[in-house]
């Protein structure tokens, strides 16, 4: 549950790590509106948390027509999210 926040995370941890982090805007969003302005999910927090991982200034967001058409990649967290996004593209 609450995968892309922990995937937003590490890639910023990895590219911050290899010097690279500046060529990059990521952004974790969800597929349907229901979370939007909320944090992570608590089990998600503590999970990073006890990893050393501080998630508490994530804030949920949609994904959009203007994120999308900016994204040059894109990741799809499971089949289904990767249908959503191309039926919402």
């Amino acid at each position: 549950i609450c995968r892309s926040p922990l995937a937003e995370w590490y890639f910023r941890y990895r590219s911050r790590e290899l010097g690279v982090e500046h060529r990059f805007q990521v952004f974790s969003c969800g597929t349907g509106g229901w979370h939007v302005g909320e944090g992570a999910d608590p089990r998600t927090v503590a999970n990073a948390a006890a990893h050393g991982v501080d998630l508490s200034s994530h804030s949920a967001q949609q994904i959009s027509l203007p994120l999308l058409q900016g994204a040059g990649k894109i990741v799809a967290m499971d089949r289904r999210n990767l249908r959503d996004l191309e039926s919402f593209a």
